[in-house]
């Protein structure tokens, strides 16, 4: 009896113990997802402040940064660091956290895109290869339509076909000798022929 005394109430201490676990769980995720979602936003922020200062280039640093913090606060952000290197920008900028008590830092960059060189062996569009020249097309024909495979040249129109040509004779037919015929007198004559008689 006095040992199932002794265990009364530890069902309480389970329940209020799963609770502050499901609590501490709760509150990691929703840190957690308020610290990615300020991250995304410094992250937009930085880009959105490095493009801006990259159009302002030409007019010098002191321009192209007061657009690229113009466009920092427009998004919630502090321009902490501008840097001008040509036509090239870089900036850094950090926004206020709402679940972190520390503030997000992003930086960015923004700038022309660089001109990539045509593979090794293959001209730049427009250009004939070198040691020759590019012969054109004519009009309405594939590429590649009229010239000889291995570009030895162009290649010949087909022939149209012509009328049939009569068989040659055979061997057999050109050395068959003279047959005889016999006619009913009894007299004879090469190739068949009846002689002719005087009546």
């Amino acid at each position: 009896m006095s040992r199932g005394r002794g265990d009364a109430g530890s069902g309480t201490v389970w329940v209020l113990a799963l609770c502050m676990l499901l609590w501490f769980a709760a509150a990691a995720a929703v840190t957690v997802g308020g610290v990615r979602t300020d991250r995304h936003r410094a992250a937009a922020a930085a880009d959105l402040s490095a493009l801006a200062a990259a159009s302002r280039a030409a007019e010098g640093p002191e321009a192209a940064c007061a657009a690229a913090a113009r466009t920092a606060a427009e998004n919630g952000a502090d321009l902490t660091a501008c840097r001008l290197s040509g036509p090239t920008a870089a900036v850094e900028v950090t926004t206020p956290a709402r679940t972190w008590p520390a503030p997000l830092t992003a930086r960015a960059r923004a700038g022309p895109a660089s001109f990539l060189p045509p593979p090794p062996g293959r001209p730049p569009a427009g250009e004939a290869p070198p040691g020759g020249t590019a012969t054109p097309e004519p009009d309405g024909a594939a590429p590649g339509a009229g010239s000889a495979p291995g570009g030895a040249g162009p290649r010949p129109p087909p022939s149209s076909p012509g009328p049939p040509s009569p068989p040659a004779p055979s061997a057999q037919e050109e050395a068959a000798p003279p047959t005889r015929s016999t006619d009913r007198a009894g007299s004879t004559d090469l190739n068949g022929e009846r002689p002719q008689t005087g009546r």
